[in-house]
């Protein structure tokens, strides 16, 4: 009895292992790990290894406007613009990376599915009113979609108030190249102008990804 707990407590913790490297993949591609062991991910950047070659793929900003935040326990890190709105609220969101991209899909695919999961907080298609979708997008070597939605969520009124709806748009960024993919959902009001993929423009021309070998990659100091 003790052995076959003692099997069964074993293969359970195999499982969280390989769940917890996740990021390493079966294939060509897997997450690089530095001298002493840990994954080399950190503030916009990721390592991988890729057929015995080592690269590093970089986000970074190409204007003083947007601004990278550290990773924490449920993403990769945040990405944020503080003076790309007509409002003074801005906008941004979660990123992730992910070695060993999923299989190709493309917006119209993504936009049926009409299911996301922000952070830690999953939405339904009762909840995503899809807007629009944009094929062939790309940031550096990485290219993919975005779709765009109105998210509409109940808003807690004040007293003696009828039921209120908070809406705003959330655009879901989806790009990979072969052996790496980067997502990313930028969330904001709606446009006073109706131009509410105006994040993504801005994201596109305000931001970067750069591979490079790992030897010749510039790191992003974490602020």
């Amino acid at each position: 009895m003790i052995s076959r707990l003692t099997r069964f407590c074993g293969a359970i913790g195999l499982l969280v292992l390989a769940r917890g490297a996740g990021l390493a993949g079966d294939g060509a591609c897997t997450t690089a790990r530095d001298p002493n062991g840990y994954f080399r991910v950190g503030n916009g950047y990721v390592g991988v290894v890729d057929r015995g070659e080592e690269w590093t793929y970089v986000l970074k900003p190409l204007t003083s406007n947007w601004r990278i935040r550290p990773p924490d326990r449920h993403s990769s890190g945040h990405i944020f613009c503080e003076n790309c709105a007509s409002a003074s609220t801005g906008f941004g969101g979660e990123f992730n990376w992910h070695v060993q991209p999923r299989p190709a899909s493309t917006a119209a695919e993504r936009a049926e599915r009409r299911t996301e999961y922000f952070g830690h907080w999953a939405f339904r298609r009762n909840q995503l009113e899809v807007q629009g979708t944009r094929e062939q997008v790309s940031l550096g070597p990485l290219s993919g979609y975005a779709v765009l939605y109105r998210l509409s969520l109940p808003h807690i009124s004040q007293p003696n108030e009828p039921p209120a709806v908070m809406v705003g748009s959330v655009i879901v960024v989806y790009l990979k190249d072969g052996c790496i993919e980067f997502e990313t959902y930028i969330s904001a009001k709606p446009g006073a102008d109706g131009n509410d993929w105006l994040p993504l423009d801005s994201l596109l021309s305000g931001m970067m990804i750069k591979k490079s070998p790992s030897a010749e990659a510039e790191i992003p100091a974490r602020h």
